[in-house]
């Protein structure tokens, strides 16, 4: 194409390039649009999404269900049923153990309500998941050949064989030897390892030892001993009225404790005595030599203060974890 003058050449050019920038911008202007439409859209779905689960889980949150779309839904998205020391015990966990321990409460013909099962439910797995801190922090492993040992030893003991043990964990509860074992077992021996631990730990004992002596030290510089048991022994039985344990024969009390009673004169004090209860500061108050038709008894008073356990360790961080609980227990719980 011939062209007049440069002008003539220079706008022709220019007018191509506006064409083309039209075009390209009206293709970018659709594309734009088609963009906005396809975001708004995603937003929209994303939304209804987040609706219709919020919903669900609702659902679930009022009553647990065997609906295979809430199970579906609480199954996918993490729904809290409670916050332990920062740690989340899904829903899903929740209302699945819910229902296999009603199926069990059914099938004993339990009295057992529907609230106080939900409740006990729930503090179950509280207590698994600070059980499992434990485990955490002491770096406490189970294998798969302990736990393994460990059922057939059960399932032998109680029911002859593990087929029918299988069979009663599935009528029981509804679960499988493999959830039977990840869902109770892997806990139980977790905790018997742990409290070999802490019957193991010397600092333990040595810490509880420190305190008997200085209680005996009180007693010896004349601390009146009811006063003292009282305030400082922990055996249920006896602190209130002052560590007295009245009358007693001969194969009654642990042998340790038995040996020391009767060896003492009244009104002396004892030597610290370890029993299996931990450890114990005697005082015999009277004694009454055998006869001819009656055997040597003592009066004795003691102080009892425990070795540590952790059962009683366990027992304390579950009171004070930092629980937040989402779905509706017991008042009392």
């Amino acid at each position: 194409m011939k062209y007049k003058n440069s002008w003539h050449f220079f706008g022709a050019h220019i007018a191509t390039r506006v064409t083309k920038w039209s075009k390209k911008t009206f293709r970018r202007w659709q594309q734009s649009k088609n963009k906005k439409r396809y975001i708004s859209m995603a937003i929209l779905f994303v939304v209804a999404l987040v609706f219709i689960f919020s919903a669900v889980g609702l659902l679930a949150y009022r009553q647990p269900t065997n609906s295979k779309i809430v199970n579906g839904a609480i199954r996918i998205f993490p729904y809290p049923a409670a916050i332990v020391n920062g740690d989340m015990i899904t829903l899903y966990d929740w209302q699945y153990e819910y229902f296999a321990w009603k199926k069990a409460s059914e099938l004993e013909g339990s009295q057992v309500s529907d609230d106080q099962i939900r409740s006990d439910v729930l503090n179950k797995l509280v207590y698994d998941r600070v059980l499992l801190d434990f485990a955490r922090k002491y770096d406490i492993k189970v294998t798969d050949e302990e736990m393994d040992y460990e059922l057939i030893n059960l399932a032998k003991q109680d029911f002859g064989t593990v087929e029918k043990f299988e069979q009663e964990i599935k009528e029981t509860f509804g679960w499988s030897l493999s959830e039977f074992k990840s869902r109770i077992l892997y806990n139980s021996l977790v905790n018997q390892k742990l409290t070999a631990m802490y019957a193991a730990d010397t600092n333990n004992k040595d810490q509880t030892k420190k305190q008997v002596e200085s209680i005996r030290e009180q007693l010896v510089a004349g601390g009146d001993f009811a006063v003292l048991a009282k305030q400082y022994s922990q055996d249920p039985g006896s602190a209130a009225t002052g560590g007295d344990l009245g009358w007693f024969k001969r194969g009654v009390m642990v042998k340790e404790f038995e040996d020391a009673a009767f060896a003492l004169e009244p009104g002396v004090l004892s030597e610290i005595i370890e029993t299996q209860y931990g450890y114990h500061i005697l005082l015999v108050t009277e004694k009454k030599a055998a006869t001819a038709d009656s055997e040597e008894e003592v009066k004795v008073s003691h102080i009892l203060i425990s070795l540590e356990t952790f059962q009683t360790v366990l027992d304390r961080a579950v009171d004070e974890a930092k629980v937040v609980k989402f779905i509706k227990v017991q008042k009392n719980n």
